[in-house]
């Protein structure tokens, strides 16, 4: 069974609340108290919570949209009805202008009357519980962006911020205060100096159209869009973000907004740089070093090698050395390298030790072997 609705009817006339908490308990889910004046109203609304309150407009002391105004100055926004006999046009006006949700002019048949009454409660009622679900729903949103490590925000379908995390706060000098509610592309400035579609406005935008002046390469990733962007930075250095953006959806899947997260990869991309220099300069230290070098994985197989080490051998071409068995292919007696490897691994390291290595034609060579851990330098 549903939670009955709790409503609060105040009314200077007696009997018309005896008759309204009849016919309100009747038709409708509802648990009617009645109070007897807007001055004694007030102070219980300060120790009980009603769902709903329904208020004659004149009566003594004070009248219904005073009671009104007093509920909305203290915070209350408990959904408010005026059911009254005055039928004045301005009245109905000032009820609706203080806040009021309805006004219902009493007369005519009381089941008639009373039906209506009870409809206006449980639309009153539900659009309150409604927006504070979809508050409710925001705030968690908030809270759920806000806990994100990467810099993030959200805007809805009007390009309004609605979120604006800490980790952006702290990359933009931001505050969500100075741009929650804004549009125009205000979240671009902090990042390009300019109001400018960002990845976050090209979610919706089909794919065709995803590769523009704004972004050079966008990839896509089911619903995410992810895309790299260069910020300048003093002394001709740059910034590189790492953004991704994808659709907004509520609980009913309907689309509201898009998000975007922001990570900063500039050290990422410098070690990867730096990562990708050493390599070439390796490769090509093995290029042109005249010693043997090369290296073997756990399994015992060539991996990479000095060109020199295919020269030696007599196969030419590196490629047809690389993926063989080491001991196999290459020692003329394989147990050989069993020896080198259980000398390397009781010392650490192997310097000045002889083996005697096949070449491609079945001939002989011996190497002087200088090794730490399983990087074999061969003189």
């Amino acid at each position: 069974m549903a939670d009955l609705i709790r409503v609060l009817y105040v009314d200077d006339e007696p009997y018309l609340l005896d008759i309204g908490k009849i016919f309100l308990e009747k038709l409708g889910d509802f648990s009617v108290t009645t109070i007897d004046s807007a001055a004694s109203a007030f102070e219980l609304i300060s120790k009980e919570k009603f769902d709903a309150i329904i208020s004659d407009y004149q009566m003594p002391e004070m009248d219904g949209i005073t009671f009104l105004k007093r509920l909305k100055e203290s915070g209350n926004n408990t959904p408010f009805i005026i059911f009254t006999g005055r039928g004045r046009e301005e009245v109905a006006i000032d009820a609706l202008n203080n806040g009021a949700d309805f006004y219902i002019q009493k007369g005519g048949e009381p089941k008639a009357q009373f039906t209506e009454l009870v409809h206006k409660i449980r639309s009153a009622v539900n659009r309150l519980r409604t927006e504070k679900l979809a508050k409710d729903a925001e705030r968690r949103l908030y809270d759920i962006i806000n806990f994100l490590p990467d810099a993030t925000f959200a805007i809805d379908n009007n390009g309004q911020v609605i979120a604006w995390n800490k980790a952006i706060e702290e990359m933009t000098g931001i505050s969500a205060r100075d741009i929650l509610d804004k549009g125009n592309y205000e979240y671009s400035i902090p990042f390009y100096g300019e109001r400018r579609p960002t990845l976050i406005d090209l979610v919706s935008i089909p794919d065709e159209e995803l590769i523009n002046k704004w972004y050079s390469i966008i990839k896509k990733e089911g619903d995410i869009l992810i895309a790299e962007t260069k910020l300048p930075r003093p002394l001709g250095r740059h910034s590189v973000l790492l953004g991704k953006a994808s659709r907004l959806y509520n609980s009913e899947g309907i689309v509201i907004g898009a998000i975007e997260s922001i990570r900063d990869i500039t050290e990422q991309k410098q070690t990867q740089y730096e990562l990708r220099k050493a390599h070439d300069e390796y490769i090509d230290l093995l290029e042109h070093m005249t010693d043997v070098y090369y290296r073997s994985d756990m399994q015992g197989r060539l991996i990479l090698a000095s060109r020199s080490w295919a020269k030696v051998l007599g196969y030419g071409d590196l490629s047809l050395c690389l993926g063989k068995n080491i001991a196999d292919t290459f020692y003329l007696e394989p147990t050989d390298r069993k020896k080198l490897l259980e000398e390397l691994y009781r010392k650490g390291f192997v310097s000045d030790y002889e083996i005697v290595l096949k070449k491609r034609d079945g001939t002989q060579t011996l190497f002087i072997v200088k090794t730490y851990s399983i990087s074999l330098k061969i003189a």
